[in-house]
Order: C-alpha cells, then structure tokens, then sequence
C-alpha cells in the first residue's frame, strides 16, 4: 500500500489536501494520474522529487501546485489539460489535486505547507521537511483550547493548526471524561469531535454547561447534529477558518489570540 499524508497550508491555515497518494519511487512518479480517474475533491498525489510534470494519456484536468526543497509553493497551474508539459524553477516536487481544489483551498505562490505523513498519534509533531518552528511567538496569556476526539489524525492535524494561530492546546482522547479535564485544565473552550458517539457528546455538553467558571464549545460532526440543537457545530474537514470563527464566537471574554495564519 502507497504511503498516505495530509497536506497543511500554514500561510492560510487549513488543510490543503486531506489524503494524499505519496508517489516518490520511479514508477509511481512515472504514472502520476496517467490511468486513473478524476481525483475527489480532498484526493491527491504527492510526487516526489518532481520539478516538471506531463499530462500524455491522461483523460481529464487537474490542479498542480510545485514546491520548493522548503515545501514552499512556487508555482500553481489550474485545471491543467492533457497533453501538456509544464514546470517550475526551484519546484522539487508537485501536488495534483482536483480541478478546482486550488482556488477552493486559496492556494498561492508564496504558500508554505507541511506534512502530516502516517497516523500521527495525539501530541506528535507534524512533520514539518525542513522548516522549524511551527508555533507562534505569543503575547500574554493565549487562549486555552480542550480538543477532544478518538480521530487521531484530526486531533494531531487540529491542534498544529490551533496552535499556529497562538492557542494553547490540551489534547484528550476520550469524549466521556472531557467534562472533568476541561475543569482541571481550566480551558476557555472545549473543541468535541463528536464522530461515532454523538448521544455521548451530548451528555458530557450537558456536564459541561454546568462548570463553573464557564466555558465555550464547539462541537466537530460529519453531519447534523439533532442531539446538540443550540451548541455551535462545524463541518469535519471543512474550512479551518469556521473553527476558528466558532471558538472566537463561544470563548469568554473574547480576544483575538497572537498567532500565524
């Protein structure tokens, strides 16, 4: 099986591609999308080293981003044709998505973006190919964030970017205990990926609704929500900024927190 990553855009602070085909051995590289269908919109391939590409055979179009040795974009093509060769100075390798993913994702040269390669467990650090320092420098205190979930990869690829925009990050795997951590911890708000546990989420909202000082929730659903009527609820793997837009909403004494992205 090809080796899998998600790819995050730092600059803009969301997430780029959500799986991405590793392709960094001759063959693969050779193939790119030749013989495949039309990616999905969150699909893609990652080939490595790559500072040109070839669309013979290919049967539909794509977007290809190029970057750097950095992982730096330095060149977008969209919606590029068969039968076409393209390139980028500097470029080491391209990422081609779907039509359409790189103005829906506002990729732009200048971009910096990192991996996020494996299953990353809760707490290890993006891998992030040569650039060092992920987290901003903060000033005063930062906002205190609970992100809770059993999704490992959407806990570690949330709380890098959480954190890239100046909170401070608690992590937690269990839904049904996040009531008592939130109170140790003393967040300002408590991020739940609700995922196959929806009626668990609703009764530790409940716990949650009695702390005291209070606390903000934002709660994280592949769906609706019919358990959770008057709680802010944000779509899984939608756009970064509504997250950040929700906690900024529900968190007490709301200031915008120090921070990249």
């Amino acid at each position: 099986m090809a080796e899998t990553c998600q790819v995050l855009n730092l600059t803009r602070g969301n997430v780029l591609c959500e799986h991405v085909e590793i392709a960094d051995t001759m063959l693969p590289r050779m193939r790119g999308m030749m013989g495949r269908g039309s990616p999905r919109p969150g699909q893609g391939i990652l080939l490595r080293p790559a500072p040109s590409i070839h669309t013979a055979f290919v049967r539909f179009r794509f977007d290809a981003v190029f970057l750097d040795a950095g992982l730096r974009v330095v060149r977008v093509v969209e919606r590029l044709r068969p039968w076409r060769v393209v390139s980028a100075r500097r470029g080491m390798s391209v990422l081609e998505l779907a039509a359409g993913e790189v103005q829906r994702r506002r990729v732009q040269v200048g971009d910096q973006v990192v991996l996020a390669e494996g299953d990353l467990g809760f707490g290890e650090p993006v891998s992030l190919d040569g650039e060092a320092g992920s987290s901003p420098t903060r000033a005063g205190e930062p906002p205190r964030v609970l992100l809770v979930g059993s999704d490992r990869r959407f806990r570690s690829v949330t709380a890098a970017l959480l954190e890239r925009r100046g909170y401070d990050v608690t992590v937690g795997e269990h839904v049904a205990s996040m009531a008592d951590v939130a109170a140790r911890e003393h967040v300002d708000v408590v991020v739940i990926d609700a995922g196959a546990t929806p009626a668990v989420a609703a009764l530790e909202v409940a716990r949650l609704e009695t702390l005291s000082p209070s606390v903000g929730m934002v709660v994280v659903s592949e769906g609706s929500l019919r358990e959770l009527p008057s709680t802010q609820v944000v779509a899984k793997w939608g756009s970064f900024d509504g997250l950040y837009d929700a906690i900024e909403l529900v968190r007490p004494g709301r200031q915008t927190p120090q921070g990249g992205g």
